[in-house]
């Protein structure tokens, strides 16, 4: 008896350090886990997004350099995806892409637009991503009168990439790495449970699919 599968879902990989991704055993877990059980994937590699995070860390000196590294970041760990998606020969409904591919598509950068003129215009929304923001650049002690813009620029990408993808793409399933942080300010969760009207007047519908699930990391 074949098992029902669940509905599509969207799995965005950041390249920190630490990311439970860069071992290729854990991508083959990745492949068990959530692929192969889905009805369909997205697996975006975040390798632009990544840079706003060289270079408010420091680790570059110009955003050029940021992306160029992120870019190489990137493409490393596409081809080790690859590699382990061989050995999923039942894996045939899986799209990789790398940031770029979806932030270039018109919708996604309409829903960018006018989530950048929502926050502008809404304060209480405002408030939020501003507390989000300041708390990160104080937590990691970064310098405020840079790291702020690049931040927001990170926080509105991540967000829009979130609902576009959920919503509108159809992924509805997102996997996140890790579970928001207690301490901190949700923006993506403040959105949809507390200002849902603001994500359907983005996406031009009544009913959100978005789902929120969290890795379940492989005991040792």
């Amino acid at each position: 008896m074949t098992q029902e599968k669940l509905p599509a879902i969207f799995i965005p990989i950041c390249l920190y350090s630490n990311t439970f991704y860069r071992k290729k055993e854990n991508i083959k877990y990745l492949f068990s886990k959530y692929i192969q059980t889905s009805e369909s994937a997205l697996v975006v590699i975040c390798d632009s997004l990544h840079a706003y995070n060289l270079i408010i860390r420091g680790s570059c000196s110009t955003i050029d350099e940021a992306f160029e590294r992120a870019k190489r970041q990137g493409e490393n760990l596409l081809s080790m995806i690859r590699n382990v998606q061989k050995k999923f020969t039942e894996v045939d409904n899986l799209w990789i892409a790398m940031w770029n591919e979806i932030t270039t598509q018109n919708k996604y950068l309409e829903i960018l637009q006018n989530l950048k003129s929502i926050v502008e215009q809404d304060k209480e929304l405002e408030a939020v991503v501003n507390k989000f923001i300041t708390l990160y650049v104080r937590k990691f002690r970064w310098n405020p009168s840079e790291a702020t813009k690049w931040e927001e620029r990170y926080l509105l990408e991540e967000v829009t990439m979130s609902i576009y993808v959920t919503e509108i793409l159809g992924y509805s399933r997102e996997l996140w790495e890790k579970a928001p942080e207690p301490d901190f300010p949700d923006p993506i969760g403040y959105l949809y449970q507390n200002r849902s009207e603001l994500i359907q007047r983005l996406v031009g519908k009544k009913i959100l699919n978005r789902r929120l699930e969290i890795l379940e990391i492989p005991l040792k």
